[in-house]
């Protein structure tokens, strides 16, 4: 380090001489004094001074220097696993109409469609034949001539179908391939799918139902004044909106009438004929549906229109019929009374002689000869049919009057045990007498006007068998 001390001796011996030099004088031939004076010593001192700071600061720093700096390290970055990529789908030949999907669906192409591709929400209607992989056929639409509806992407069918339908045009046919994890998997579905089955689809893609309009908010109940009503001894308010200029019925009678129904807390609508597009169909006095329509018809006559207000007595009382209609709901209608029905004819009177009785009890009789096949389990039969109580051959049902046949597949159980028995008794022509045990019928729980326990008559007429 440099001395400022020395430093300033230098500077101090150096001003000594120049200002001897100045005053003209010789410079005596002495030598040169090396004490300092009064102000050399302040200088001194003073730069002393100073370099003891400037040692102390360079020794400070020296020490600050040395000092390790404690360094802040930032935490490693947080790294989000990425999701393992789906595979991709494969083609298997040239023309890429066989494809292998990530899933593990084998899609191959039949017949390409030319309409549009469905997506998520479209309802789509489908036609298909499911077979296992030994080729036993399990369910076939085709059969009952009618395509399976539902809506694509709302997992309503299995996994493979919700992928296959949506590779499809509408019109396009194909056959999907699906593995039991995009099926039934482990558990298979009954006794008709096993576990761990895979399943062959042939399928084809027929529309893409139109969505259903927008419902247009029905009318409520006419608005009328308190005093335009009439109370009935019953209790029931009643008011004439449409004179008619027909006969009146008298119990017993079958008539036609047209309804709307609404609650009155809220005047929301219950029920209407008009939408389902026919007409009520009951015989008065046997309080088929509500007692109190029984205790108005008498009073109307044809052509008449009517609004009727039923305390719960005479509507569905305190039970209800939750969700629809709360218990103890009075009830608006407006009825339009149609006609008065001829009676409805009563089975054919047969000798009991003639009647064959099967193991399980159903009895029957060939009332008239077809020439046709015989159906099989399985297959769609079509029919005509009226039914009736043994009891009092009281009407309750019949196909006739709906201008439309029944149709349904023989042995799965979808009617009553006494059609699957006695229906699969028939050939195409034929027409039958069927008289059915409650047993094989509706049993202790009855169904609508048939009570309990009740013996039916059935005559069926078998017009055609679809495979």
């Amino acid at each position: 380090m440099l001395s400022l001390t020395k430093y300033k001796l230098v500077l101090g011996i150096t001003a000594v001489i120049l200002i001897s030099s100045a005053c003209g004088s010789e410079p005596a031939a002495v030598e040169p004094t090396i004490e300092p004076t009064v102000e050399i010593e302040t200088a001194v001192e003073e730069a002393e001074e100073a370099e003891e700071v400037a040692e102390a600061t360079v020794d400070n720093a020296e020490v600050a220097i040395e000092l390790p700096v404690e360094e802040t390290v930032p935490p490693p970055p947080t790294i989000t696993p990425q999701p393992t990529p789906a595979p991709l789908p494969t083609r298997e030949n040239e023309d890429g109409s066989i494809i292998t999907t990530g899933s593990g669906l084998r899609f191959e192409e039949i017949e390409e469609g030319d309409g549009d591709f469905p997506v998520p929400g479209d309802v789509v209607a489908v036609h298909y034949v499911g077979t296992l992989e030994d080729g036993t056929e399990f369910d076939n639409s085709l059969v009952r001539g009618q395509p399976i509806q539902f809506p694509l992407g709302n997992g309503n069918v299995i996994a493979g179908w919700e992928e296959g339908i949506s590779m499809m045009r509408v019109g396009g046919k194909a056959r999907l391939i699906i593995p039991p994890n995009l099926a039934y998997g482990a558990s298979g579905a009954g006794d008709v799918i096993p576990p761990n089955a895979t399943l062959t689809f042939e399928v084809e893609l027929i529309e893409i139902v139109p969505p259903p309009p927008t419902p247009v908010p029905p009318d409520p109940p006419t608005d009328l004044d308190e005093s335009a009503y009439t109370e009935t001894e019953d209790g029931i308010l009643f008011a004439v909106l449409q004179e008619g200029d027909g006969e009146m019925p008298v119990e017993g009678d079958s008539v036609s009438f047209h309804f709307l129904g609404w609650l009155e807390a809220d005047e929301s609508l219950i029920g209407s004929s008009y939408d389902r597009g026919f007409p009520v169909d009951i015989i008065i006095g046997r309080e088929e549906i509500l007692p109190g329509w029984d205790r108005i018809l008498p009073q109307m006559q044809v052509g008449e229109i009517t609004q009727f207000i039923f305390p719960p007595e005479w509507g569905l009382g305190a039970e209800g019929s939750p969700p629809i209609i709360p218990p103890d709901s009075t009830l608006i209608f407006e009825i339009e009374l149609i006609s008065i029905n001829e009676p409805p004819p009563t089975p054919e009177a047969v000798n009991s002689d003639d009647l064959i009785t099967t193991e399980s009890g159903l009895q029957y009789v060939i009332l008239e000869a077809g020439e046709g096949g015989m159906p099989q389990v399985g297959q769609t039969v079509v029919v005509n049919y009226r039914g009736w109580l043994q009891a009092d051959n009281f009407q309750f049902d019949n196909s006739y009057d709906r201008g439309q046949p029944f149709e349904f597949q023989l042995g799965l159980g979808s009617v009553i045990a006494g059609w699957d028995e006695g229906v699969s008794l028939m050939r195409v022509g034929d027409k039958i007498q069927l008289i059915i045990p409650s047993s094989l019928g509706y049993g202790a729980a009855g169904a609508g006007s048939i009570p309990p326990d009740s013996t039916l008559i059935f005559e069926v007429e078998l017009l055609e068998i679809r495979e």
